[in-house]
């Protein structure tokens, strides 16, 4: 992963958002209601985008509360760590922003951290 650098876009965004009222299938449908020139364009965005190795997958479904987690939705740079297991100080904002990787080893007794040992890889 290291030797990946990232896109750079300077030209064009494209945004689109759900008509309640007539709802589309799919982005292919959409596409389909676009005039040809724009529909081109976000095409040749988008094999721009896979030619870079550059994949996205979507996961659909309802978060569920668990024994061990509550799920929300909290900005990147306002992480609760202090409700958070307490490993989580030491790696998920440099791997979350900062996109670094790590190999880590955390020692739990129920929920208090006994040790940690953490070698950053980039």
């Amino acid at each position: 992963m290291s030797s990946t650098r990232p896109v750079l876009r300077s030209r064009v965004q494209f945004h689109w958002t759900q008509d309640e009222a007539n709802p589309l299938p799919d982005f292919d449908a959409l596409l389909a209601r676009l005039q040809r020139e724009k529909r081109k364009k976000i095409q040749q965005e988008r094999r721009r985008v896979a030619e870079q190795g550059i994949a996205f997958t979507v996961h659909e479904g309802t978060a569920i509360e668990t024994d061990e987690a509550i799920p929300l939705w909290t900005p990147l740079t306002a992480l609760p760590l202090d409700e958070m297991w307490a490993d989580d100080r030491f790696w998920l904002e440099d791997m979350l922003v900062g996109r670094r990787h790590f190999i880590g080893r955390f020692t739990f007794d129920d929920d208090t951290m006994l040790s940690n040992e953490m070698e950053w890889l980039n």
